[in-house]
């Protein structure tokens, strides 16, 4: 479903029309593809043909996806490349979409999404490229060239031919890890129905204080990442129809119930850790110690992290449990 909706909503990205460059004719056609009515897609071919871009870029569209045409999506990449390259900035970012998300015979590519949304930004794109630029991994961002849109925890120096060194900092112990460590996956907590909750460290937080910590670790920047993918499908001009459900904003609905419920499980481990009485006696900068012992694990090991979905469905009741369990 997902695939549906995202090339759904990738034909409503189109730049403000400009009556001065445009014809009526072509102005007419562009109007109606843009409503879903795809009868003047032979217009716009023909406009694509004299070297429009921004007909050649809905003529891309229209190749990718079989709007009104059979579908032929290597041509309909190609077409929106041509359109890039002649500064239809939209294409970038339709193109950086396409392959961060993939699309049904498209796999994802972050590398290649990574490069089409740094072209953007360059061209001047200050909304849509940078929001999704922040979505990528930081490496993937400075690899393509976007090292000042990079997704960025640490200082990065104004070098923009220096490669990130990232062996270095994993090697370097901090003084959080040299207090309590990070090296070792703790054993996961055991739940009532006989599920497993990783946590990412043990610290001097007891128990359901470190999976609350495992879990802020996880959903802060999690919920950060949504919000921007939601504030990047909201700027778009419009939603297509979904064609295994009709409803134009299923995926905006489902971004925004997921974000809701992520916000619950945040809020509810962060109580956790600012109560003494529930995290293991630990005042303000203790708990800011373990909070990074946590997240410093996250970076090292993600893998060992508790999905952003199990906190969102599993932390509440997790911490209802530890209510009854023994106290050391």
């Amino acid at each position: 479903m997902m695939r549906f909706v995202l090339a759904a909503l990738f034909t409503s990205l189109l730049l403000p029309l400009s009556a001065s460059a445009q014809s009526e004719e072509l102005d007419a056609a562009i109007d109606a593809y843009r409503a879903e009515d795809y009868s003047h897609v032979d217009v716009i071919a023909r406009y694509a043909e004299d070297g429009a871009p921004q007909a050649i870029a809905l003529l891309g569209q229209a190749y990718l996806y079989g709007y009104g045409l059979e579908q032929d999506q290597p041509l309909g990449v190609a077409l929106l490349e041509q359109a890039a390259g002649l500064g239809e900035r939209s294409s970038t970012i339709h193109l950086g979409r396409v392959f961060e998300f993939g699309l049904e015979g498209i796999p994802a590519d972050p590398e290649t999404a990574a490069k089409w949304y740094v072209m953007a930004a360059r061209a001047g794109d200050t909304q849509s490229a940078p929001a999704a630029l922040r979505r990528l991994s930081r490496d993937i961002v400075i690899a393509a060239g976007g090292t000042a849109w990079a997704n960025d925890r640490e200082t990065i120096a104004d070098n923009k031919d220096a490669a990130p060194n990232r062996s270095v900092a994993q090697e370097t112990i901090s003084p959080a890890s040299a207090l309590l460590g990070t090296a070792n996956v703790p054993a996961p907590l055991a739940m009532k129905d006989g599920s497993s909750f990783p946590i990412l460290a043990d610290t001097r937080l007891n128990r359901i204080g470190d999976a609350s910590a495992s879990c802020v670790a996880v959903l802060r920047p999690e919920i950060e990442r949504q919000k921007l993918a939601m504030e990047d499908l909201m700027k778009l001009d419009g939603f297509g129809a979904s064609v295994t459900t009709g409803s134009r904003h299923t995926e905006l609905a489902e971004s925004d119930q997921r974000v809701a419920s992520m916000t619950q499980a945040l809020n509810a481990s962060e109580a956790v850790l600012n109560d003494p009485r529930r995290n293991g006696g630990l005042g303000a900068d203790e708990v800011r110690t373990a909070l990074l012992v946590h997240t410093e694990a996250l970076e090292k090991r993600p893998n060992s992290a508790p999905a952003a979905s199990l906190c969102a469905s599993r932390i509440i009741p997790l911490i209802g449990e530890s209510a009854a369990w023994p106290q050391p």
